[in-house]
């Protein structure tokens, strides 16, 4: 499906003064009519933060083209025609989903308990991203981590210090592929006191609370924003 966008582009001899120009996805394609045996030069002048340049191609021209960013220079000689192609690919948020694994929620009987969360991060950009992802352990009063651990099901390298509650950092700088999904599990371990009263312990944070129950709180950060669930 053709993309409404419209791109604005200038091409002029080299040195010369520039004619402006705009295309969509499924315009016809944009003609100078005849001009002069010469260099010129093309170039694509949108500044667009949700579409990256990927890919830029001239053929006909009877010397080698000059890529330098969103410009091509071509030489144009006596009856030669030059297209040339620019590619732009849409970008898109990343999401984040966190549930709690069914049947993870185990009482010891000691005294702890033990839960595992799964981290889903989604992609809907149309080219690889970059995001930085952080995990931080909410639990209510009288509720301690005993063991926190965090792993990659795709490959990520993650920070080895993360615990969730002094360092909440899980991965910086985690590349994801266009469309692509990360999965993570969180599996940690806790002292739940026995004082622990329903309101601390209920996962829903009240006036005054840092945390409750055995809740974590995930966010990443990317491009645009960020994301977050609970």
């Amino acid at each position: 499906e053709a993309d409404p966008q419209e791109f604005d582009f200038d091409w002029s001899p080299v040195g010369g003064a520039p004619t402006a120009f705009s295309l969509a996805d499924e315009t016809h394609p944009y003609n100078t009519g005849l001009i002069e045996p010469d260099d010129y030069v093309v170039t694509e002048t949108s500044e667009l933060p949700d579409w990256v340049l990927t890919d830029l191609e001239c053929v006909g021209s009877s010397g080698e083209p000059v890529y330098d960013g969103a410009s091509a220079t071509v030489s144009v000689g006596l009856q030669e025609t030059v297209v040339c192609t620019f590619e732009n690919t849409k970008r898109g948020p990343v999401d984040i989903e966190k549930v709690v694994k069914p049947g993870s929620v185990v009482d010891h009987g000691d005294g702890t308990w033990s839960i595992e969360y799964t981290i889903e991060v989604t992609s809907t950009s149309f080219i690889d991203e970059e995001y930085d992802l952080k995990d931080t352990l909410r639990f209510g009063g009288g509720i301690t981590p005993v063991t926190a651990k965090v792993v990659s099901l795709d490959g990520v390298t993650l920070n080895p210090g993360w615990n969730g509650t002094s360092d909440v950092v899980v991965a910086e700088d985690a590349v994801i592929s266009a469309q692509g999904l990360h999965r993570y599990t969180v599996s940690v371990l806790a002292k739940v006191a026995t004082n622990v009263t329903s309101a601390q312990a209920d996962c829903t944070v009240g006036s005054g609370e840092s945390g409750s129950g055995l809740l974590n709180h995930a966010e990443i950060t990317f491009w645009s924003g960020s994301d977050a669930s609970e």
